[in-house]
């Protein structure tokens, strides 16, 4: 049974991603991976090749695969770079770019008739609603409009609909955006975000 069980960790590698995750986190990165297909490692790196440091970023992602993956994986993504480990064998490490969506969003809000409370100003709606998205998404997560404001964050509400529109405001949508781990939605706090309290 040893053997049985030790052959198939070798002929099935896996990686451990949350070990992974937190290590390109160390390392300054924003990081999703894909791993829907046995054997393979899709990694997308919220970098841009338009960044001034991009070959040194480069560098310590591929290192980073290199070192903290096991090995037989076969990566996949658009940017490829060769590791050289000590015994001289040399690997070829791929990741993506995000693929970068820009959002609208609008929050409707809805005073109860029972309110008590101060109500919020649309400037600290914003700042609730950006700070949660900030701590609640990232890369490759789906967007979960219900989750990122309640009436816990604004007790005067007796009703919260948060909508997010990818074509400049023609559609609004409450439901999750299902997402790809390379996709990245985005949105400017000052411009992107309409708070209408009614």
């Amino acid at each position: 049974d040893y053997f049985r069980i030790t052959n198939e960790a070798v002929l099935v590698p896996r990686t451990p991603l949350q070990g992974l995750i937190e290590q390109f986190e160390t390392e300054g990165f924003e990081v999703a991976f894909d791993q829907s297909v046995a054997g393979t490692l899709g990694t997308c790196v919220n970098v841009a090749d338009t960044d001034t440091d991009y070959d040194t970023e480069k560098a310590a992602i591929i290192e980073t695969l290199a070192l903290y993956t096991v090995a037989g994986l076969v990566y996949t993504g658009a940017e490829t770079g060769d590791y050289t480990f000590s015994n001289g064998q040399t690997f070829t490490y791929a990741f993506d770019f995000p693929i970068e969506t820009p959002i609208l969003l609008k929050a409707t809000i809805t005073i109860s008739v029972n309110n008590t409370t101060r109500i919020f100003t649309t400037t600290e709606v914003r700042d609730i609603l950006d700070t949660n998205i900030q701590a609640l998404y990232a890369l490759g997560n789906d967007f979960e409009p219900a989750k990122y404001l309640t009436t816990t964050d604004l007790p005067f509400a007796s009703s919260i609909v948060l909508e997010y529109s990818v074509d400049d405001g023609s559609n609004w949508l409450s439901e999750i955006f299902e997402a790809d781990y390379t996709d990245l939605l985005t949105y400017v706090k000052e411009t992107d975000i309409e708070v209408i309290i009614s």
